[in-house]
């Protein structure tokens, strides 16, 4: 939005600071639940939220994006609420975490993907622009298949109902050759969100998985 003139970046920043500021107050309940494993989790977010985008070296002019993602959209949020709901922090919720956090990764591969020409004359350095074309197709195809690999291992640790979600698998392949640098940004907006869909069906069949 600042970029196209629609809003001041000090309004922005405003709008981030109250953001993180009442984030942090009503994380203070959950940490009054789940103790200080739960305060530094959330301390934690923050702190990466806005490393994300601000300071002299944004988290998001680099390489790890996609590790920050992985770590705070799958293995954090998943694995925190299940310390909050259980008190413990069982190998499973780790790997579920994985699951949910590798295609939201895709998310943002994809999206680097799609800008990588600007971001280079920018001299952004996302994990895109480092792969290139070629190191980039593998890296969405480890982040789209990885997945199923954790619901094999949750499989073999005693949660077979979980392989419900391999029903996914077709999908996530159909994908593949759709990041491509032939393809329009239109088509890479498209994968994009057919990159967030295939993380919404797995973590759905995953949660129905983990019923049964």
């Amino acid at each position: 939005m600042t970029a196209a003139g629609w809003v001041q970046p000090a309004s922005v920043r405003s709008a981030a600071r109250a953001s993180f500021g009442l984030a942090l107050v009503l994380g203070l309940y959950l940490v009054v639940q789940g103790g200080w494993p739960i305060l530094l989790a959330g301390l934690a977010s923050l702190l990466a939220g806005w490393s994300y985008s601000g300071g002299a070296r944004p988290i998001s002019h680099t390489a790890w994006g996609e590790v920050f993602v992985l770590v705070f959209f799958g293995l954090v949020a998943v694995a925190g609420s299940h310390w909050l709901q259980h008190g413990d922090a069982y190998l499973d919720a780790w790997l579920c975490g994985a699951t949910i956090g590798l295609p939201a990764a895709a998310v943002l591969l994809v999206n680097n993907f799609r800008d990588v020409e600007n971001d280079l004359r920018s001299g952004r350095r996302t994990l895109a622009a480092r792969l290139g074309d070629a190191g980039s197709q593998r890296a969405y195809a480890a982040m789209a298949l990885l997945p199923f690999a954790m619901v094999l291992l949750l499989a073999l640790h005693g949660r077979p109902g979980v392989l419900v979600a391999a029903l996914a698998i077709p999908y996530a392949w159909s994908l593949l050759p759709r990041l491509r640098r032939s393809a329009t940004g239109a088509q890479l907006n498209a994968l994009l969100g057919a990159t967030a869909r295939l993380g919404l069906l797995l973590g759905v069949l995953l949660a129905v998985g983990v019923f049964l």
